[in-house]
């Protein structure tokens, strides 16, 4: 495997604009089911993933987002749907 034995950085960015950087290390066991397996199969569609993304402006995001809060509270027994959002 090329990956064995590897260092690697991942940076992952979050929908709040917040980020986090991870280092893995991949071991050298790539038996199925091993560790380094598991991280081959889950990231096999990662660019399928990536690609299907919506994107839309940081100004819609933030409406988007204030829609959410305004409309869902924790505790809220009655959900009223106030403004579309295409998708």
């Amino acid at each position: 495997m090329d990956l064995a034995n590897k260092e690697i950085v991942l940076f992952s960015y979050g929908s709040g604009l917040a980020s986090s950087m991870y280092m893995l290390r991949v071991v050298s066991d790539h038996a199925p089911g091993s560790a380094l397996d598991r991280l081959l199969t889950g990231v096999a569609d990662v660019r399928e993933r990536l690609d299907s993304r919506m994107k839309v402006e940081p100004a819609e995001f933030a409406r988007i987002m204030k829609l959410r809060e305004d409309t869902h509270h924790c505790g809220q027994s009655s959900f009223v749907f106030t403004d579309p959002i295409a998708v």
